[in-house]
């Protein structure tokens, strides 16, 4: 993320995001600022077929509160229907996945701008870890109860991060995915708003 003369820039790889926490009509809202790269979304998913990759279709059991996310594989002629092996991501893009280079992964970020405006109020950057057990709504909703009794950026992000574990220990025990939280307050960056 790079802010400059109130233009946000964020450019991502992945499935971290960014979100930004905005009022309107005296409300706060998460505005999301990033799209996760997952091969499951439509250009994504014509991409790494084009590049001769099998993407299995995410499946969902509403009745158990069972999702599995769509995920990649090097296609494989010998199975049937072409299936694939490995590595079996649920992200079509990544820094340092050497391993699914020839499925079609990629480093390549997508980059988005947003001019920051008097009612943009701060940014969370944080890791996938954070965001399979927080929705981006909440995220936002704690946050801005951290700006609004004046506590520092930093313990709204401890918060996010002590959140997220106890929801990944009360559901998955003692497995848990990469938990990173960044919160940045723009007011403190842009006094002149």
């Amino acid at each position: 993320m790079v802010l400059r003369n109130a233009r946000l820039s964020v450019a991502h790889t992945g499935d971290c995001r960014a979100v930004l926490g905005t009022f309107a009509d005296g409300k706060l809202f998460a505005e999301a600022l990033t799209v996760d790269h997952s091969p499951g979304e439509a250009s994504e998913m014509a991409r790494l077929e084009a590049f001769g990759a099998y993407v299995q279709q995410g499946k969902t059991q509403e009745s158990h509160g069972y999702f599995e996310p769509a995920r990649l594989f090097r296609r494989d002629e010998s199975r049937p229907g072409g299936k694939g092996t490995g590595p079996g991501l649920a992200m079509s893009r990544s820094l340092g996945d050497f391993d699914g280079l020839d499925a079609g992964i990629i480093a390549t970020p997508t980059v988005s701008h947003h001019a920051i405006g008097e009612d943009d109020a701060f940014v969370v950057l944080a890791s996938d870890g954070i965001w399979e057990m927080l929705t981006s709504e909440f995220v936002v909703s704690a946050v801005g109860g951290f700006l609004a009794q004046g506590q520092p950026a930093t313990a709204a992000a401890r918060f996010l991060i002590a959140k997220a574990a106890v929801e990944w220990k009360m559901e998955e025990g003692n497995y848990r995915d990469d938990i990173t939280a960044i919160v940045v307050y723009l007011k403190d960056l842009l006094p002149i708003l």
